[in-house]
């Protein structure tokens, strides 16, 4: 069922106490001020809404600090939702083996509406980094390695119900986009190489500081995300970038692909690939 957000039925103070939820998990330990100025929310609003979150224990604060970051009782909320478990079990070691080979981060993500879920990774594991990114980060599937390399090889029909999807809210720019992506060229282009590219991404931290490689994970030949490598962009062209890391890249995701294909108990539905 698909809500409009004009619709009577959609609860704008919910929707906003969700958004501050997703706020503490992904930049926490976070202070209030910091809260306000990335929801862009008023000081009073983050304030009520932390002080709820926190009084329903969703989140905590740390005394000394006056920091909040997600409690445990966060994790109750994705009981049932285990769709994505066997990927991160099976491809944490091939993203731990990754990151030891060529020294950059790298992590799984997977599509969720009009982002690419991040689902694990090795950011913490190597120096080379500008920013620990956590599960439940989330980026644009259009704008994205991870999500043009699922967007590319996933059925026409799926990969058109996504377009529909973000063309219903994008602004101009993202429009442009999409116009692109509907005539398919781009896609055949990656499907062509086996991956998509990223140069310098204006939505990870710093803006414009690195760039991505990243290649489709199939199951059972249906690709359910994207493995992607993150290098910064002042060490490598992308030419040079290419050379040395996309056909790792590509073994790697090939591997975990192999992998989920052969688990026959308890995997990931077909359906995320498919209409």
């Amino acid at each position: 069922m698909s809500v409009e957000r004009s619709d009577s039925r959609y609860i704008r103070s919910l929707a906003r106490g969700l958004e501050m939820l997703k706020i503490v998990s992904q930049h926490g330990p976070i202070t209030l001020s910091e809260a306000a100025e990335i929801s862009g929310l008023p000081y009073p609003t983050v304030a009520r809404m932390l002080t709820t979150l926190h009084m329903e224990k969703y989140i905590d604060r740390q005394d000394t600090t006056k920091r909040y970051n997600v409690t445990a009782l966060v994790r109750s909320l994705a009981h049932g939702f285990q769709d994505e478990n066997r990927l991160v079990e099976v491809a944490r070691p091939h993203l731990v083996e990754l990151t030891q080979e060529v020294h950059w981060p790298a992590l799984v993500a997977t599509p969720l509406a009009d982002q690419m879920v991040m689902r694990d990774s090795t950011h913490t594991l190597t120096s080379r980094t500008l920013h620990h990114y956590y599960p439940g980060f989330t980026v644009p599937m259009i704008d994205s390695a991870v999500g043009q390399a699922w967007l590319a090889f996933c059925s026409s029909e799926a990969r058109q119900q996504r377009l529909e999807t973000i063309e219903a809210e994008a602004d101009e720019e993202l429009t442009h986009m999409i116009e692109i992506a509907k005539k398919d060229i781009k896609f055949g282009e990656i499907r062509q190489a086996g991956y998509a590219v990223r140069e310098r991404n204006t939505f990870s931290a710093p803006a414009g500081k690195n760039s991505v490689i990243a290649a489709p994970i199939f199951r059972d030949d249906v690709p359910i995300g994207a493995l992607a490598l993150v290098y910064f962009a002042s060490t490598h062209s992308l030419r040079e970038a290419i050379d040395l890391y996309a056909d790792t890249v590509m073994e790697t995701a090939r591997k975990i692909g192999n992998e989920l294909t052969a688990v026959t108990d308890q995997g990931l539905p077909k359906s995320q690939g498919q209409p």
